[in-house]
């Protein structure tokens, strides 16, 4: 999914596609991950987080193991997102580790 798109007011900086992971869980209890700003890290020379060009939400559906059902769930919780998308908050970092910031990597609501 394009969390860009879905999240449009979340700059880049405040990690959308991780914000919209976040929301999925909290609402459905559905996971998810970001792959975008997050994952990418920093550049090691500027220390600027690297711009991957896409902000996305990977969603993984292992064979023989979800339901049609569990599929309509996800699709109902995705619909009240939408609904109330604009109360979606990007996120700011409270604990940056060097490496392999995605894994553990600390966050508050901003």
């Amino acid at each position: 999914m394009d969390a860009k798109k879905f999240l449009p007011h979340i700059p880049r900086e405040q990690f959308p596609g991780h914000a919209l992971a976040c929301q999925l869980y909290i609402e459905g209890g559905i996971r998810g991950v970001e792959i975008g700003t997050l994952l990418a890290g920093r550049d090691p020379k500027t220390g600027e987080n690297v711009n991957p060009g896409l902000e996305l939400l990977r969603l993984a559906l292992p064979r023989r193991v979800y339901t049609l059902e569990h599929l309509y769930y996800v699709i109902e919780v995705f619909k009240k997102l939408k609904e109330n998308k604009d109360k979606i908050r990007g996120l700011g970092f409270t604990y940056e580790p060097p490496t392999l910031r995605h894994f553990n990597a600390k966050f508050k609501l901003l």
